[in-house]
């Protein structure tokens, strides 16, 4: 890979990181916190996508509202295929899966932002 290939998917790298650990405090704020693992204690990256895959299969259980479980599933849902581009990049490096990935980090973003709103006007 190219120096620009390199730091292209070291930033997307730092993204996945950086939606996780929002992920994760949103979780962790809900009116019935759900704990993920920490991204820094996680020896394996297959951990946290254990655990952002078991968020969307526990988040109706939540008394939350709709609106706000579904913006979860959302994030969660973008959160996992991000990572899946990685993978598949990693066994076939194109631009474009990375394109992809910064796509899903986006959308997981935006989602995600509004749950964190939506957390925020709780207190």
């Amino acid at each position: 890979m190219s120096d620009h290939e390199d730091a292209q998917l070291e930033e997307v790298y730092s993204h996945l990181a950086h939606t996780y650990m929002l992920i994760s405090h949103a979780c962790r704020s809900l009116p019935v916190p759900i704990a993920l693992p920490v991204s820094k204690e996680a020896a394996d990256f297959g951990v946290l996508i254990d655990a952002v895959g078991r968020v969307t299969e526990i988040i109706e259980e939540v008394p939350i509202p709709e609106m706000v479980q579904g913006e979860l599933m959302g994030s969660c849902l973008c959160w996992l295929a991000a990572t899946s581009c990685v993978s598949v990049h990693a066994q076939d490096p194109k631009v474009f899966h990375l394109m992809a990935a910064v796509a899903s980090l986006l959308n997981a973003d935006d989602f995600i932002g509004d749950v964190l709103r939506w957390v925020s006007d709780q207190d």
